[in-house]
């Protein structure tokens, strides 16, 4: 039963990491948002402007492969963490049968 309750912390972890991950991408793109915003407002035209936006849409193109690399390491995250919850289990099940036989046959012997 050790075991199981060390497999469901273990667990959680994942799923902390998941969930740090996810907070990071929102905020990565959260802050695109509000460059994007002061991009549009700052009404800077002729070269100054031009400039600005080559810069702004530089960075954007940055921050959107920042995005698409957290979003693969999510999921590449989510599947181990279920992969490892599912071995585990699976692991457990296997222990409880052969301990489950080993006593049955102790019993046989002394019987």
């Amino acid at each position: 039963m050790a075991d199981s309750a060390a497999r469901k912390a273990d667990y959680a972890k994942g799923l902390g990491g998941v969930s740090s991950l996810e907070t990071a991408r929102d905020q990565v793109e959260k802050t695109q948002n509000n460059v994007a915003e002061i991009a549009a407002r700052s009404g800077v035209g002729g070269d100054e402007g031009q400039a600005l936006l080559k810069l702004f849409r530089s960075w954007n193109a940055e921050a959107q492969k920042v995005v698409i690399q957290i979003s693969t390491m999510i999921d590449a995250l989510q599947e181990n963490v279920t992969s490892a919850n599912r071995l585990a289990k699976e692991n457990q099940d296997l222990a409880e049968v052969l301990n489950s036989k080993t006593s049955q046959g102790v019993f046989e012997a002394l019987s």
